[in-house]
């Protein structure tokens, strides 16, 4: 998306959504250091409750040290607003250790409150958590381990799939805080089979915006070179697909309560 798509989709966002959601968080990174400070000021000013963004890159931060003032000039550009640094080094491939640079951002971005954690490593989740406490928030963003997170004491989740699969998620939650594991663990093998669903051929975006496009009836658009757009057989093979995995797991819950 350009900037300026960028900039009015944030403005729809916190007009739909003020009264709606208790936090709206607009994501600012980009490639381009400008850009991302110039998203992040105009977020400030349309009354963003919290900014966000990946690191630059093309030319990725090699250390902390680069990592925290490439991120401090994006939060600079909105000073009154907390930033939530999204780690994602799958993505990105910018991998430094997040305990040290939590307490390294914490001393030198002012506006710094927490980090969106798409990185598989549990275990240095669970050292930020160990190291930190409370004084900032980490959310999880791997919807298919939703469980181990909740399990190592992470209460903030922020998935792609709970674009659709909320009801799922918040039943993981529920039983896993009535003590019902094994009602967790079932949820969770049902959201892990949905996200191994639209990973199956690698268009995991364009089969998210299908199956969303598919569930709620608002138009998603297709997906933008480079990524290819689906073709009709495809997506209505994934839709059947989807609704056949959502009926037989539906059954095999019956069978559970009954």
């Amino acid at each position: 998306m350009t900037v300026a798509e960028r900039k009015s989709l944030a403005e729809k966002w916190i007009s739909v959504g003020r009264g709606k959601y208790d936090k709206i968080i607009v994501h600012c990174g980009a490639l381009s250091l400008r850009d991302a400070r110039e998203l992040a000021t105009h977020a400030e000013a349309i009354g963003a409750d919290a900014i966000s963004a990946v690191p630059s890159f093309y030319f990725p931060p090699r250390n902390i040290e680069e990592l925290t003032k490439a991120i401090a000039e994006v939060a600079s550009a909105a000073p009154k607003t907390p930033f939530i640094y999204y780690h994602n080094p799958g993505r990105t491939h910018v991998s430094v250790d997040m305990a040290l640079f939590i307490q390294h951002a914490k001393t030198h971005i002012p506006t710094f409150a927490g980090i969106k954690w798409a990185a598989s490593d549990l275990a240095g989740l669970l050292r930020c958590k160990a190291l930190h406490g409370d004084s900032i928030a980490l959310m999880w963003a791997n919807d298919d381990v939703l469980l181990g997170a909740l399990a190592v004491g992470i209460r903030s989740f922020n998935g792609t799939t709970y674009s659709f699969s909320t009801k799922t998620a918040r039943s993981i939650v529920d039983a896993y805080k009535r003590g019902d594991t094994a009602g967790a663990a079932r949820e969770q093998l049902y959201l892990k089979t949905v996200v191994d669903l639209l990973e199956e051929d690698g268009n995991w975006l364009q089969r998210h915006k299908a199956i969303l496009e598919f569930l709620t009836g608002i138009p998603t658009g297709p997906a933008r070179l480079p990524l290819p757009p689906l073709t009709d057989a495809a997506i209505k093979k994934l839709t059947l697909d989807y609704t056949k995995l959502q009926t037989d797991f539906e059954a095999e819950k019956a069978r559970h309560i009954n």
